[in-house]
């Protein structure tokens, strides 16, 4: 595959960077475009074997590109592939009706994305969705977008200050971080944006010199956050009560990089036993929840083995070179993950907690088979982070997600999907959360949906309100995603 041509069309700055340097590593010619009138013009000289498209372009989007490229001769043969900040219901029809061979949700993982590619473009072609990242990685990627964008925008406001300072663009700046920072783990983000956003209300001209120094605390907060080294990772509720007492047996792996994965989960109270060596269908192997095993050239042979394999009916991580592990997906079921080395055991846990909650999933009756009840949510919030957490945390309990961006948006949507529930921001353009609330409840047909208003307000008066409005719950930002689901699940049980 090396020399291979591909584009990469998307306004992400980062994303291009990083999609870039993970297929130039692999010997690929990479160009990159950040719109569609730069992605024609590049394609008038450069031909490539493969597209990878963002849907979200500005002006002309990645799906009516799609569209005019098919119906050009010189790239109708070319293979293209979407790239969606995250999948809903119907996206994988709108993007082959487009002409897409396939869609990567993302966040990309990075540790997979070469390996697709390699895939894809050895089979010339696949109409199936492919895989995106899990949602560490998705917090990890907001965590990135966030400090990035802080101190890009921190910068900005100071040098705004003495000529054209935008007071209402810097409450908008200040009041979306008070409602996400904390969410991300920067609490201290969160309390610096919200007393930012106090000093932002009148008289804002008398407070010029108070609000310049709240801008640089928060510039220096997000600086911290960049670059300060976190000691230990902290995991979420969810994935440390799950993995609570679980065993794992981690085999092949040299004597110092058993006990730094060990250490790590144990941490969590994973209970681990390590083995130089073991076949897959020991009895040995039946007291574990699943299997951790290092893959390489010298060994353990018995796990690369079709016949070995094909015995094993545990739950399996497989660790090693990309090329061994190439070879080897072939001979494993959907019981089977794979890591590439080099690897972190923090990675290795988030592999684990994946697996073992398919393959729960896959011994649990389908009781949410498509027919047997609506779960349709919708999520009213003009900030995308917020709607790709909630998304995520929501889609573990097997709701149908789809996001509206305005209170406008929002009602007509609940008018027409009559969903099970309604998660729904105060602070949006247009018309806001308490307009839609009390529109609703004067509509005999959606008055009963259930409404969760979720907002940085957190004064009395404004709870209050929303009660009044006839609001089911009331959170207030920073906020735990997984405390969401569990209430929404509440809601709609």
């Amino acid at each position: 595959m090396n020399g291979e041509r591909i584009l990469i069309v998307d306004d992400d700055p980062m994303s291009l960077k990083l999609i870039r340097a993970l297929l130039n590593g692999e010997g690929y010619t990479v160009r990159c475009a950040k719109s569609a009138d730069e992605a024609v013009t590049i394609l008038e000289t450069f031909h490539p074997r493969l597209i990878l498209m963002d849907i979200q372009l500005p002006g002309v989007d990645g799906l009516e590109l799609t569209r005019r490229l098919r119906d050009d001769p010189a790239t109708r043969k070319t293979s293209i592939i979407a790239l969606t900040a995250y999948s809903m219901k119907g996206d994988d029809h709108k993007a082959q009706s487009a002409g897409c061979d396939g869609y990567i949700t993302k966040p990309i993982d990075t540790r997979t994305l070469p390996s697709l590619v390699r895939e894809f473009l050895m089979k010339g072609g696949s109409r199936d969705p492919l895989p995106g990242g899990d949602n560490e990685d998705l917090l990890s990627e907001l965590r990135n977008n966030l400090l990035a964008e802080g101190m890009d925008k921190c910068s900005m406001l100071l040098s705004s200050m003495e000529k054209d300072f935008n007071v209402d663009q810097t409450r908008r700046f200040s009041h979306r971080w008070a409602g996400i920072a904390g969410t991300l783990g920067y609490q201290e983000i969160t309390r610096k944006a919200r007393k930012l956003e106090e000093l932002l209300n009148p008289p804002v001209v008398e407070n010029r010199a108070t609000i310049r120094a709240g801008i640089k605390d928060l510039a220096v907060c997000f600086s911290k956050a960049a670059s300060g080294k976190k000691l230990e990772h902290v995991w979420s509720p969810e994935i440390t009560a799950f993995l609570s007492d679980k065993r794992l047996a981690v085999i092949g792996f040299e004597r110092a990089e058993a006990e730094r994965m060990t250490r790590a989960l144990e941490k969590i109270h994973v209970h681990t036993q390590t083995f130089k060596t073991v076949d897959p269908g020991a009895q040995v192997l039946a007291v574990f929840d699943a299997l951790v095993v290092k893959v390489s050239t010298d060994g353990p042979d018995a796990w690369t083995s079709p016949e070995k394999l094909g015995n094993n009916k545990k739950p399996l991580l497989l660790i090693g070179p990309c090329e061994m592990l190439l070879e080897t997906t072939a001979l494993v079921d959907q019981s089977a993950d794979f890591l590439t080395a080099p690897w972190d055991p923090e990675e290795v846990i988030l592999r684990a907690y994946r697996l073992l909650s398919k393959a729960q999933q896959r011994r649990m009756p389908n009781s949410h088979a498509p027919g047997v009840s609506n779960r349709v949510v919708i999520i009213a919030d003009d900030d995308i982070a917020v709607t790709q957490l909630v998304s995520a945390s929501l889609q573990k309990f097997q709701f149908d997600c789809r996001v509206a961006s305005s209170g406008a948006q929002a009602l007509e949507m609940v008018k027409e999907l009559r969903p099970r529930a309604l998660v729904l921001d105060v602070n949006m353009p247009g018309m806001d959360g308490f307009d839609v609330l009390v529109r609703m409840r004067m509509d005999a047909h959606i008055k009963d949906i259930p409404v969760i208003l979720l907002t940085a307000r957190s004064r009395e008066e404004d709870v209050m309100r929303g009660f009044g409005y006839g609001a089911a719950d009331y959170m207030t930002k920073p906020f735990s995603p997984t405390e969401l689901a569990a209430r929404v699940s509440r809601l709609v049980a």
